[in-house]
């Protein structure tokens, strides 16, 4: 069983939301349990790290759900957090959230392996795809396979990029353009 927190103020959001999980429920024959908090104090007021999955509405009434995911991955770094929204601003920013704990990418045939401080995670996709959606937020490839997040390169040992605890590659031909984009960063050229 997964066990989900949706915390929403709507009513007709979180039906919408429970709707959809029953008829996931029902097609994949995967049960959840389902708790559903009116905001995010709700949520975050004596949290437990016990939830598979969080969805949270970004604006709510009191704690919105950006300050509430904060303050739950300062006690809960593995539970999936899901912001629902239907601000556009705010998607961006919501994603931000999640991007910054990525350190790199691998490709393996057609999986991602995002490398995470702790952890990885591995979903079906490709490194074009991946570079397209996160090269804005200074993940740069440093070979064929890998794609780093420039804000966590500590370091160049050699042909390896020194990203938290590992050592990722460079290749001979992305070495160039991987060291001028990280001298940009490093040196403030880039909006963090």
């Amino acid at each position: 069983m997964i066990k989900i927190a949706v915390a929403e103020d709507e009513q007709s959001c979180i039906d919408t939301v429970q709707q959809f999980l029953s008829d996931f429920s029902k097609e994949k024959g995967i049960l959840f349990d389902v708790h559903v908090f009116r905001n995010g104090e709700q949520l975050v007021f004596n949290y437990q790290a016990d939830y598979d999955i969080i969805l949270l509405d970004i604006e709510m009434p009191g704690m919105d759900g950006m300050t509430a995911a904060e303050k739950i991955r300062e006690t809960d770094k593995d539970v999936i957090i899901i912001f629902i929204t239907n601000m556009a601003q705010y998607a961006v920013q919501g994603y931000r959230v999640r991007i910054g704990e990525i350190y790199f990418l691998e490709s393996q045939r057609h999986r991602m392996i995002f490398h995470l401080k702790d952890r990885t995670l591995q979903m079906r996709g490709t490194m074009k795809e991946m570079e397209e959606r996160l090269g804005k937020y200074y993940f740069v490839r440093c070979n064929v396979s890998y794609l780093v997040n420039l804000a966590h390169v500590s370091g160049i040992e050699g042909d390896m990029a020194v990203v938290g605890d590992e050592r990722v590659p460079i290749s001979r031909q992305k070495r160039k353009s991987f060291m001028a984009a990280l001298s940009e960063y490093m040196g403030g050229g880039a909006d963090v």
